[in-house]
C-alpha cells in the first residue's frame, strides 16, 4: 500500500466504522422503541382484564343502574342516597377509581391510548355522563373538588372524538 492511499484508507475505516457503531445504535434504539410499545399494549391489555375480572363484576352489575337511578334523582335526594347506600356508593366509588388510574396511566404514557380508547371510550363518556352528579355530590361530600379530575379529563379528551 503506498504512502499516498494511506489516509484515503484511514479515512474509509473511520466512515464504515463509524456507520456500522450509528447504525447498530439505531436498531437498538427502533428494538427499545418496539419493547416500550409492547409495555404499554400491555398495560392497557392489564385494565381490560381488570375491568373484566369475574371479581369486578358485581361492582360493575350494581353501580352502572345505580349511576343512572342516582343522575334522575333530585339534587336534595343526592346526599340521602349516598349515605342510606354506603355499598353501591363504594362500588361507583371503585369502578370510578379503576377509570382515573387508567386516565392516569394514559397521561404518563404508561399505556397504549389508542387500545384503551377501543375499549374504554364508551365507558369513560358514559360512566361520566351518567356518573357527573354523583361525582359532584362526593366532591362535596369529602370537600375535595379534585376528585376524579384525571378522569373528567380523559372524558373531556375523548368524548370530542
Amino acid at each position: 500500500m503506498s504512502e499516498q492511499k494511506r489516509p484515503a484508507i484511514y479515512f474509509i475505516g473511520i466512515v464504515v466504522g463509524s456507520s456500522a457503531a450509528l447504525l447498530a445504535f439505531v436498531n437498538a434504539l427502533d428494538i427499545r422503541s418496539a419493547q416500550r410499545q409492547q409495555v404499554k399494549m400491555q398495560a392497557a391489555l392489564d385494565f381490560v382484564h381488570r375491568w373484566n375480572d369475574p371479581q369486578f363484576f358485581h361492582t360493575r352489575k350494581n353501580a352502572g343502574p345505580a349511576l343512572l337511578q342516582f343522575k334522575e334523582l333530585p339534587e336534595e335526594r343526592k346526599k340521602t342516597f349516598v349515605r342510606e347506600n354506603r355499598e353501591i356508593a363504594n362500588d361507583i366509588v371503585d369502578m370510578l377509581n379503576v377509570l382515573e388510574a387508567l386516565s392516569i396511566a394514559i397521561q404518563k404514557d404508561l399505556v397504549d391510548e389508542e387500545f384503551a380508547r377501543l375499549f374504554f371510550r364508551g365507558i369513560v363518556v358514559g360512566f361520566w355522563q351518567n356518573g357527573q352528579g354523583f361525582i359532584e355530590t362526593r366532591r362535596a361530600e369529602r370537600g375535595n373538588p379534585r376528585l376524579f379530575t384525571e378522569l373528567q379529563k380523559l372524558f373531556v379528551q375523548w368524548s370530542s372524538l
